[in-house]
């Protein structure tokens, strides 16, 4: 078994174009259950004699793969094309992977225990209590982040105006893309924690911006339509 240089590829993409049933010179299949990785980046274990290599992938499963049927992540494009749940889950120390202080998120609705262990990443594993159960769906801020990859989160309780904190497994949320559109002002107040400053007064802007939209879109179609039945009625003389 050889190890990988500080500089070589940690990650690899499963190809998708391999064939179900395809044989490697070494012996080693690529079964159903390989196929299953398939798009999915892997991080590299071990690098056999022959060439193999041990892939683990998010969730716990661990495959062989021959050389051809993956393509190596060059650490320099990590960030882009290997997902942040792997990077979180195999780079625990990689605290670029973690989500920053101030990252409003959404949390997730995972209604069972089986649902929030698929949806773990990193290192820490910690406990869903039941009174947790209220915060799915809302929406929170990161307080503070732990590199293995859980966030102390506030959020909103369901049904009322009060927040909490608590510990929750980054898998277990969602990083609202559009503050300013997707949290309210309120809801910011009541987090104790500013809009960031680009998005001051945005909401309204982006709010009014899209009525806009709408009304000349109205407008052109209402447009087409009296230009539409102006042709009907000339043809009709």
């Amino acid at each position: 078994m050889t190890t990988a240089a500080a500089t070589s590829p940690r990650f690899y993409l499963v190809k998708r174009t391999v064939p179900i049933g395809t044989c490697a010179r070494s012996g080693i299949t690529y079964t159903a259950d390989k196929h299953k990785q398939a798009g999915k980046a892997g991080y590299l274990i071990k690098v056999d004699d022959d060439g193999d290599l041990t892939l683990s992938f998010v969730g716990g499963a661990q495959w062989f793969f021959a050389p051809d049927w993956v393509t190596p992540v060059a650490r320099e494009h990590e960030a882009g094309d290997v997902p942040l749940a792997a990077r979180l889950c195999f780079l625990s120390a990689d605290t670029s992977a973690a989500l920053p202080r101030g990252t409003f998120v959404r949390i997730k609705c995972l209604y069972t225990a089986a649902q929030r262990r698929a949806a773990l990443v990193g290192v820490a594993d910690p406990s869903w209590i039941d009174c947790m159960d209220a915060s799915m769906g809302q929406i929170g801020v990161i307080m503070d982040r732990h590199s293995s990859g859980s966030c102390n989160v506030r959020y909103m309780c369901l049904h009322s105006a009060h927040t909490k904190c608590h510990i929750f497994n980054q898998g277990w949320l969602t990083v609202i893309a559009d503050v300013a559109l997707e949290v309210p002002r309120a809801t910011a107040a009541a987090l104790e924690y500013p809009l960031p400053a680009a998005t001051a007064g945005a909401d309204t802007d982006a709010a009014d911006k899209k009525r806009k939209h709408v009304d000349e879109v109205v407008d052109e179609l209402e447009r087409v339509k009296r230009s539409v039945e102006n042709t009907i009625a000339k043809l009709r003389e």
